[in-house]
């Protein structure tokens, strides 16, 4: 053995976390992700760790998958509805895929999802009525799409009563938009209206 060779150390051994930053240092390079993780790797880094929550022993979720479906309002982290209900009929918790059915219209529609877990029927219902009262219509959406928008609801109170871990105790998109809405509070026109054109993005 030479001299030289005496002198040379091993290189350290790159660590979990390390692995994690290199992955999110040429993701947030990208432009197919999402503008809140473009150019952002700590963001991305937060991303991949949300992608390895939320993935199953029978389901590993693409950080791709997670980021275009993760959005991020002042600090506020909420999933896609449509994202999460993905989740719960991949999961394998429930017996089957989430199902829904509704019942009367206009200002009477109420919306049930069920399924079943080992056997027991499970459901969650939601009502234009308690859309009102929670203020939810406050978003268009709820005269557009009342029907859409009251499924969302249903699935998520029935993911997060019956099977939390699915989620991980995440919010929603529509979670996130409830808390900005609440946090309006005697502001100028020109503040809420910039809130609300957020929030509409939010949405889309």
């Amino acid at each position: 053995m030479t001299e030289l060779q005496k002198q040379e150390k091993p290189a350290a051994p790159v660590t979990a976390i390390q692995k994690q930053w290199q992955t999110a240092q040429y993701l947030a390079q990208s432009d197919l992700i999402p503008k809140h993780f473009a150019g952002k790797p700590a963001n991305v880094l937060v991303a991949l760790e949300y992608a390895e929550q939320l993935s199953t022993q029978t389901r590993n979720l693409s950080p791709i998958s997670v980021m275009q479906n993760l959005y991020v309002l002042n600090g506020n982290v909420g999933l896609s509805s449509k994202f999460i209900i993905a989740l719960a009929n991949s999961s394998g918790k429930f017996d089957h895929s989430l199902l829904f059915k509704e019942e009367g219209s206009g200002d009477s529609l109420s919306v049930t999802c069920f399924s079943k877990i080992h056997g027991q029927e499970v459901s969650y219902t939601v009502s234009m009525q308690t859309a009102r009262a929670e203020g939810w219509t406050r978003n268009p959406k709820y005269k557009s799409l009342p029907s859409l928008m009251l499924r969302y609801r249903a699935a998520a109170f029935l993911i997060r009563t019956t099977a939390p871990e699915v989620i991980m105790g995440l919010q929603t998109d529509d979670d996130v938009r409830d808390v900005m809405t609440a946090e309006i509070v005697e502001v100028s026109e020109e503040e809420v209206k910039k809130s609300e054109a957020l929030a509409d993005e939010l949405m889309d």
